[in-house]
């Protein structure tokens, strides 16, 4: 049977559950005990072996009767009192019984084998320490350590964050370990999530440590500058994005609150292909609605394991002074006419004020 493992925290108990399916057509018995004996005889590894750490939490582990076809879960309770990696071995022996639960008969007995059959479980109880504290006498090699990393969301951290051990130290006083990780962390997004260290001593122990992993607001990737030439016309440039990993990943490009609104962009959601290929087109287009305002905005374009953020500017070109060519040659720019002075609308628009008026008009 493949080996089953268990882990808990030092103090603490865990509990799963081992099934079993009486595979014939009659009725059997089942016992179920725990044993610190390698069942095979096979000489015993460095793993110490200690079945007071494990419990099968039953009212009786004997002679439990099973129907044909029939099931049944063996709970096995796994409860570390330190930082030594334990085993154990779970035994299930089951034998044929007659319908009303008596022995069989010899006509029975020829129909089919009544030959017990033994199912071995060999359990392996690891002990969890989140202290980060070291138990036992062993020699000190970063070849004696794994560091892996544990989350709730593996897929967003998998691609982004890596951790080894490179060194280890023991105090000869204290016997305290140290251990160098290194770790790197090259998140495509903002975030803030805790994930576990995850330590790995060849010897069994393991050791968990939390960590707060936290990505601010990326930089500027690039500048998009956008020219007009007139009011009202359009412009466009275009960009192509890839995906970060091998296979293709959902994306939404939008702009961020405060952004002008002469900015559009398509698509503003969809597909980017994996890396290496030509891309996505991402089209930002600039349609100015004066020619003398300020034209910002900052897109972001945001993927499962990646965000770019982009600053886009919008400008009007001025058009260009018109100069006029008199007939003897002389060039100049006109000047703008101004609006003729009708006197008379003037005095039209002025109010009749009495004498005593505080107002006094200039004629």
């Amino acid at each position: 049977m493949e080996p089953v493992s268990i882990s808990s925290l030092i103090g603490s108990s865990t509990s799963i559950t081992i099934p079993f399916t009486n595979p014939t057509e009659l009725p059997v018995m089942v016992d179920v005990t725990l044993t610190d004996k390698e069942p095979s005889g096979a000489a015993g590894s460095q793993v110490i072996t200690d079945i007071k750490v494990f419990s099968i939490p039953l009212s009786h582990t004997d002679g439990i009767l099973v129907s044909e076809g029939g099931s049944f879960d063996v709970p096995v309770v796994f409860r570390p009192n330190n930082a030594v990696l334990k085993q154990a071995w779970l035994s299930v022996t089951m034998t044929h019984v007659c319908s009303n639960g008596l022995a069989s008969t010899e006509t029975e007995r020829a129909e089919v084998d009544l030959t017990a059959v033994c199912w071995n479980y060999h359990l392996f109880g690891i002990p969890v320490d989140e202290n980060c504290k070291t138990w036992g006498d062993f020699q000190v090699s970063a070849e004696d350590f794994v560091c892996t990393v544990q989350s709730d969301s593996k897929a967003e951290t998998e691609d982004c964050l890596s951790a080894s051990v490179t060194a280890g130290r023991r105090d000869p006083e204290t016997s305290l370990i140290t251990l160098t990780l290194h770790i790197v962390y090259t998140p495509l997004k903002t975030c803030r999530r805790s994930v576990f260290l995850v330590v790995h001593c060849i010897s069994g122990t393991i050791w968990k440590c939390p960590i707060d992993l936290i990505a601010t607001e990326p930089h500027k990737d690039n500048a998009i500058i956008i020219e007009s030439t007139e009011v009202g016309k359009t412009s466009a440039v275009g960009i192509r994005l890839t995906s970060t990993t091998r296979r293709s990943v959902q994306f939404s490009a939008a702009f961020l609150p405060g952004s002008s609104r002469d900015f559009r962009v398509t698509p503003s959601s969809g597909f980017l292909p994996p890396v290496g290929s030509a891309g996505k087109l991402i089209t930002v287009s600039f349609t100015p609605t004066s020619a003398n305002s300020k034209h910002t905005a900052r897109l972001t374009i945001q993927a499962v394991l990646m965000q770019q953020t982009f600053e886009v500017k919008g400008t009007v070109l001025q058009s260009p002074p018109i100069y006029i060519t008199s007939d003897n040659g002389n060039t100049y720019a006109p000047r703008p006419s101004k609006e003729k002075k009708s006197f008379v609308v003037q005095n039209l628009r002025i109010p009749n004020l009495a004498n005593s008026s505080p107002l006094k008009l200039r004629r």
